[in-house]
């Protein structure tokens, strides 16, 4: 059984190696394969609004995600997301798992689309995972990426990948008033968020997410 869930200060020790690992072998994400532990913290955990990991039922460390704003300002609305499972976790679902999660989590945040922007083509795992999750290719960039096992130290294409139009994210903002049991009569605002998905030519929701906040009068 595997656990999906916030991040704690306590899960770094066990965390950092895998993400260290991952960077270090440079054929998948594009920071420094020296980074040192303290950038590692901060691009992974205190940059993202939100990282998670994945456990298992004994409390084994098997993967980690974070979530953040694509770009900042008006680039915010679309959100971008970076994955990494243990090497002892490959092939497991836990990478599928995660995505699927983060799509969820997408939704709560309010974001209204996902975008990867720089998928290493050669990173055939990856690349066929979010073909099968809903994710398209709309880009490639020609030699953007050096490869380190490349002994003449050759590039590798890289790939922007989106939800595809099959799925999307849609957020919706309300007023209302409620009426309590005493009969008082209260503003209310809030905030609605869905994932749907086109099947069999049906758009359906997949998931759906709501809050609900205390409003002035005046709002």
């Amino acid at each position: 059984m595997t656990y999906i869930r916030a991040y704690a200060p306590a899960d770094w020790p066990a965390l950092l190696p895998i993400v260290k690992q991952t960077f270090e072998s440079g054929d998948t994400y594009a920071f420094p394969p020296d980074i040192s532990d303290a950038d590692i913290h901060k691009v992974w955990i205190e940059t993202p609004p939100a990282t998670f990991v994945a456990v298992s039922n004994t409390g084994e460390m098997l993967g980690t995600y974070y979530i953040k704003p694509n770009q900042p300002g008006l680039g915010a609305h679309v959100c971008n997301c970076g994955y990494i499972v243990s090497a002892a976790a490959a092939g497991q679902g836990i990478a599928t798992q995660m995505c699927e999660h983060s799509q969820r989590v997408a939704v709560e945040m309010g974001f209204r689309a996902m975008q990867f922007n720089l998928v290493v083509s050669t990173n055939r795992r990856a690349v066929e995972l979010w073909e099968r999750l809903g994710f398209v290719i709309v880009g490639r960039l020609p030699g953007a990426f050096p490869t380190l096992a490349s002994i003449d130290g050759g590039f590798v294409d890289t790939e922007v990948h989106v939800l595809a139009s099959d799925a999307a994210l849609v957020t919706a903002r309300f007023h209302e008033t409620i009426t309590t049991r005493d009969g008082i009569t209260l503003p209310q605002r809030g905030a609605a968020s869905w994932l749907w998905r086109l099947r069999d030519d049906e758009w359906t929701i997949t998931y759906g997410h709501v809050d609900h906040y205390s409003a002035s009068p005046e709002e």
